[in-house]
């Protein structure tokens, strides 16, 4: 029977154990809340110590264990729900539904910056093939063939909207224009 364990991760470590057959074989275990639960041969939860979270799991051989893809928050079976320390850029992943640790706002230097923008480009490409006279004007006159200028500032420009959007990067802009808006008027005072 499956069971939902939810607390705080308190320690990980490994055990070493032998199969029927003499091969050595390594699980790995976590306390989560002083109750330990074996991850498997992987922890492919990519779980760590001081993480909030909610895991399914059965008994099996004697002891709990994860049940894989069967997690009330994904298939990853744990969700990481950490609350990230100010200024420090790690506190801010978080694990999508899959496990794999993600972050947002992205930052900037990373790969995941990378395939936003291409995604973002390619939104903007189709938008402006879709609704040209949109983006690119229309004279009522005659009809405007823009230049390829025209045509490639307005793709990307969309594209960095876009980004901006997606990446969390168009908050923290709103945000530092707040913040200088805020250190000026108590400059006033």
């Amino acid at each position: 029977m499956t069971q939902l364990i939810e607390g705080v991760v308190q320690s990980l470590w490994t055990k070493q154990k032998t199969s029927k057959a003499g091969n050595p074989f390594t699980l790995h275990y976590a306390n989560v809340d002083g109750t330990e639960v074996c991850l498997g041969f992987r922890n492919e939860e990519n779980i760590e110590k001081g993480e909030s979270v909610s895991l399914n799991v059965e008994e099996k051989f004697g002891e709990l264990q994860v049940v894989s893809g069967k997690s009330t928050h994904g298939s990853s079976g744990a969700v990481n729900t950490t609350i990230p320390k100010s200024g420090d850029q790690s506190a801010k992943l978080g694990r999508d539904s899959r496990g794999y640790q993600s972050a947002f706002p992205v930052p900037k230097n990373t790969k995941d910056i990378s395939i936003c923008r291409q995604s973002s480009l390619n939104r903007a490409i189709e938008l402006v093939q879709a609704f040209p006279s949109s983006f690119l004007g229309k004279d009522d006159d005659y009809e405007y063939l823009p230049s390829s200028e025209e045509i490639t500032e307005a793709v990307i420009s969309l594209a960095y909207e876009f980004t901006d959007f997606v990446t969390g990067h168009r908050e923290e802009k709103a945000a530092e224009e707040i913040q200088k808006v805020q250190a000026q008027y108590q400059k006033g005072d």
